[in-house]
């Protein structure tokens, strides 16, 4: 209802320490999609300070979101919340987030 979309370039710095994260994490090439989502403030943040998001969901298609019967793989919870972990570390690692 009125937001504009944003997107992180694929080959934004960001998104390799990011692609590293998730390969630790869950031991599998990640795949990055364009995936509709309704976070007005996310462009409203790239358009206005210039400040990048980079959004990594971690749940599945099957698992209903916002929908009354949501859930969520709790082995894909605790793989994500490792691969934010190793998200900030390499991102303190590369300084890539000095290009955001």
């Amino acid at each position: 209802h009125g937001g504009q979309p944003a997107v992180l370039p694929k080959d934004h710095p960001v998104a390799a320490v990011a692609a590293d994260a998730l390969r630790a994490a869950f031991d599998i090439e990640p795949v990055f999609i364009r995936d509709g989502g309704t976070i007005p403030a996310v462009a409203h943040l790239d358009e206005v300070l210039g400040l990048r998001s980079l959004l990594l969901p971690f749940g599945l298609p099957n698992e209903n979101k916002h929908a009354p019967n949501e859930w969520l793989d709790l082995a894909n919870y605790r793989r994500g919340m490792e691969s934010i972990a190793r998200l900030w570390i390499g991102l303190g690692e590369s300084h890539a987030e000095r290009s955001i």
